[in-house]
């Protein structure tokens, strides 16, 4: 008979912080080096949601996630008889790394999903696997991609791929805008 491990909260932990960001080193250009590789990450962030929001999981747990930049092209090039293998390496390591900030995280967990570039391209159908929208290079700057309001009547676009641009907190301020838009338009128009 197997038994759970023991669920922590993020005050078991003694956390009061959000999110952590852990680094390998201070060598950005290393650390850069390694998106683009199928390995190890340099750097990963370590995200408690219970820190904002107490109810996201059951009273006695919590909901952690860790997350490192991966490019997608180098993950295609793996085998598929390696890909899950490979992916769960990653994820050990990232649970190690983590561990190094937060002891006894490895213990308590009762859940591991794992993605990669490759599952995000199949879900969500991103291209190359991007979470973050396109790359932001000076010829698509965020003013540079598209706005709220779609060319159509009643269609607008949302997420890291439109304005205000890419990452979680732009991506959820896109919907925030177009609802105020949306809303705006559906006021009725008083004399």
């Amino acid at each position: 008979m197997s038994t759970l491990p023991a669920t922590k909260t993020v005050e078991d932990f003694g956390l009061d912080d959000h999110e952590i960001f852990i680094n390998s080193s201070y060598d950005y250009e290393k650390d850069y080096e390694k998106f683009h590789e199928a390995g190890n990450p340099g750097e990963i962030a370590l995200t408690f949601y219970n820190s904002v929001w107490p109810d996201i999981s059951p009273p006695g747990t919590s909901i952690s996630v860790l997350t490192a930049l991966l490019y997608g092209k180098p993950w295609m090039e793996i085998p598929p008889d390696e890909y899950v293998d490979r992916k769960n390496a990653v994820a050990d390591f990232m649970i190690d790394r983590a561990e190094t900030v937060v002891p006894g995280l490895r213990d308590s967990i009762e859940v591991v999903e794992v993605s990669t570039p490759i599952t995000n391209m199949r879900y969500a159908n991103t291209l190359g696997g991007a979470i973050y929208g396109f790359n932001n290079t000076p010829y698509n700057h965020t003013i540079l991609r598209l706005n709220p309001q779609g060319p159509k009547k009643g269609l607008f676009f949302v997420g890291a791929w439109c304005k205000p641009g890419g990452g979680y907190s732009p991506a959820m301020l896109s919907g925030q805008i177009a609802g105020r838009m949306i809303a705006m338009k559906s006021k009725p128009r008083t004399h």
